[in-house]
């Protein structure tokens, strides 16, 4: 009976290392493959061009993560879901905003106004469109929040056309005083060379 006690309780001990060994060997399994998808996802990022993995990152940013938490999860840049975010990184990355370009804007009137432009990335929201810098875009973006890229009349094409407006009231301004001042004096010289009989 002390036999049998015996190897009941080395076979529990030799059972208990079998399963320990066996989940050791899973273990380092799972980390040799966990591995292998991280090595495969980091250089899939490097293939990445610098400006769209920093726009991958911004957009992001606002959820606590980026690319250095994919690769530890090990998921490729070429993962199918990530398509949207590249895809959209890459364009806003690459986007070159115009600058001095004819346009013609509406005028607090409504009238058209023919100007000089620039585009602008812009936030659109409760009627409002708000320029943005590039990073602002690309994290309103990616929280879904409306964005574009807009035509915003120029600071010196703001300036000149306002200085238009107030000359050209000025004038306006200058004439009609002008005509009252004739019609004074049209008024006095008919009253000095007005004879009743």
């Amino acid at each position: 009976m002390a036999c049998t006690l015996l190897f009941c309780s080395g076979s529990s001990a030799i059972a208990q290392t079998g399963d320990a060994a066996g989940n050791a060997v899973a273990n380092l399994l799972g980390a040799i493959v966990h591995g292998a998808h991280k090595a495969s996802a980091q250089n899939s990022w490097n293939g990445v061009d610098q400006a769209t993995r920093s726009c991958v990152d911004t957009a992001m940013s606002s959820k606590g993560s980026g690319i250095e938490a994919l690769i530890r999860s090990g998921v490729s840049a070429k993962d199918q879901r990530l398509s949207t975010l590249l895809n959209f990184c890459h364009a806003v990355m690459s986007k070159q905003l115009l600058e001095n370009f004819p346009c013609t804007l509406a005028d607090g009137s409504g009238a058209g106004v023919a100007t000089l432009c620039e585009e602008r990335f812009t936030s659109n929201s409760n009627g409002k469109t708000t320029a943005l810098d590039r990073d602002s875009f690309i994290r309103l973006a990616a929280s879904g929040s409306p964005v574009s890229i807009t035509a915003w009349e120029t600071p010196a094409a703001t300036a000149a056309r306002i200085a238009a407006a107030q000359d050209q009231r000025r004038q306006a301004s200058l004439k009609a005083e002008q005509d009252r001042v004739k019609a004074n004096q049209e008024a006095q010289r008919e009253l000095k060379d007005f004879r009743p009989y």
